[in-house]
């Protein structure tokens, strides 16, 4: 551990990040440069900010919290099969250009997800359906790359389904409420932990009664002076709440959840 966090600590991230800091601690309170006391205010909460979201004490603590939100999810009973039962699978890949041309990828989440819905699939049975992320460019969607993994992995064909028109989390549930009111039975969303919030919120608003399955878990609990250290890790994880917290403001502004 120690070894680790000491690699880290002289990898660029937490390098320019700790000269920035003191740099411009050093121009706000000595008053190298003139500046007002609303300017050296404004600088020292950005450099305080900056430092915060580069510490895994602070982005876990921020992960953390939203892949924990107490949501009350349904027990699951592999023991009784639901043939209705609609698995809904949230899209994550991306589309990038290679030596051997364009190609639909699924990135760490993506897979997570597939597997946490292909497994859920085995002890419920039902509809294993993946929506969303349509590529153009690529000529393909991300649902229809997981759905093929799904069937590699065992699932028969004709229990698996691939949406590949909902361009976001909104749409992807939309598309869930056509299938309830298609005769669907019980309805399972499954997605990335600190993704869940966002998605069952969707839900309620829709008038859906769906279950969550959370996977793709990322906050790790950190403890000692080192969870204060920046770590290039850090950015990712801050990232990844950041976004969610940013879609969560957009989507209820959207009237959405």
């Amino acid at each position: 551990m120690f070894i680790e966090g000491s690699v880290e600590l002289l990898l660029p991230g937490p390098v320019y990040l700790v000269f920035f800091m003191l740099l411009a601690t050093i121009l706000a309170w000595r008053r190298v440069i003139k500046s007002t006391v609303r300017a050296r205010i404004v600088l020292t909460v950005v450099t305080v900010w900056t430092f915060l979201a580069s510490t895994p004490g602070f982005a876990n603590a921020m992960l953390w919290a939203l892949e924990n939100r107490g949501m009350a999810l349904a027990k699951i009973d592999g023991s009784a099969h639901e043939e209705e039962a609609v698995i809904l699978v949230l899209a994550s890949g991306y589309g990038r250009q290679t030596a051997r041309g364009k190609e639909v990828r699924l990135g760490e989440s993506g897979w997570e997800r597939t597997e946490a819905g292909v497994e859920l699939w085995r002890r419920i049975g039902g509809r294993l359906v993946f929506t969303g992320q349509p590529v153009e460019t690529h000529g393909s969607s991300v649902a229809e790359v997981m759905a093929r993994k799904a069937i590699s992995m065992g699932v028969p064909s004709d229990s698996v389904e691939a949406e590949s028109e909902s361009r976001n989390t909104y749409e992807n549930i939309l598309f869930a409420r056509t299938l309830v009111q298609n005769g669907a039975g019980s309805v399972w969303i499954v997605t990335s932990a600190a993704h869940l919030p966002r998605a069952m919120a969707i839900a309620r608003k829709l008038g859906i009664p769906a279950r969550g399955v959370p996977c793709d878990f990322r906050a790790i609990p950190y403890r000692g002076a080192a969870m204060w250290l920046p770590h290039n890790n850090a950015f990712e994880k801050a990232r990844i709440a950041l976004h969610e917290y940013a879609g969560m403001a957009y989507y209820w502004w959207k009237g959405w959840i």
